[in-house]
C-alpha cells in the first residue's frame, strides 16, 4: 500500500499558454520539458490552504417506459470533468496584479533595481485567467516529495484581493482539464509502510 502521509506544503510553477520555452510554443497540444525548473513561473514560495477538488460535467438520464413504468436506459455526459483547485498564495506576484487588473502578461524584466517600475495597461488584455501547464509537487511533513502532477488548466482569481492591516492572502482558483499529456506520480516516502 502507498501512503502519502499528510501533504504539508505545495509548491506549483506554470508554463503559460503562448510563450515559447525550450523551442516548444506552449499550448493545450505541446508541454515543454520541465528541466530546468527555471523555465517555468513559480507562482509563489507561500502556498496556503489548498482544496482539490473533482468535478464531474453535468450529466442527464435517458428513460424508457418498459411495461407500464420508467427505467434508466443510459447516462449521457453533456461535459467535460474536470478539477477545481482553489489555494491562497501569501504574497503577490505579477500573475495576481494580471488577472486583477485584466491586464495581459506584465513583463516585469524592465525593474530589475530599486526604485525602477512596471509600466502595464488594466483592461489591455482579456476577461479570460490565465492558461498553461501547472506543475505541482507536494511534500509531506518530512519535507519528502510525494506527489507531482502535471496538467493544463486555466488560473483565476476566485475572489478580489482585500488590502486592509493584515498580510493580503489572495484566492486563486486553478481549473485543470483532460488532456492526454497530462502525467500524475504518488512517491514512497521513506517513512512509508509496504
Amino acid at each position: 500500500m502507498l501512503r502519502t502521509y499528510g501533504v504539508i506544503h505545495t509548491h506549483i510553477r506554470l508554463a503559460r499558454a503562448g510563450d515559447t520555452i525550450d523551442s516548444v510554443l506552449v499550448s493545450a497540444t505541446a508541454m515543454p520539458d520541465y528541466a530546468p525548473a527555471g523555465n517555468w513561473t513559480k507562482l509563489s514560495d507561500s502556498i496556503g490552504t489548498l482544496m482539490d477538488t473533482p468535478e464531474r460535467g453535468s450529466r442527464v438520464d435517458v428513460m424508457r417506459t418498459v411495461g407500464g413504468h420508467r427505467e434508466l436506459r443510459s447516462r449521457i455526459s453533456l461535459g467535460p470533468a474536470s478539477r477545481r483547485i482553489t489555494f491562497t498564495q501569501e504574497d503577490q506576484d505579477e500573475i495576481i496584479r494580471e488577472l486583477l487588473t485584466m491586464s495581459g502578461k506584465i513583463n516585469t524584466a524592465t525593474a530589475t533595481d530599486v526604485g525602477d517600475y512596471v509600466e502595464y495597461n488594466p483592461f489591455g488584455g482579456t476577461l479570460d485567467g490565465v492558461k498553461g501547464w501547472f506543475h505541482f509537487q507536494q511534500y509531506n511533513q518530512d519535507n519528502e516529495l510525494v506527489h507531482m502532477e502535471v496538467a493544463w488548466g486555466e488560473l483565476m482569481l476566485a475572489n478580489g484581493v482585500k488590502y486592509g492591516d493584515e498580510i493580503t492572502r489572495p484566492e486563486l482558483e486553478l481549473t485543470l482539464f483532460p488532456n492526454p499529456l497530462s502525467v500524475a506520480r504518488d512517491y514512497r516516502p521513506a517513512a512509508s509502510t509496504q
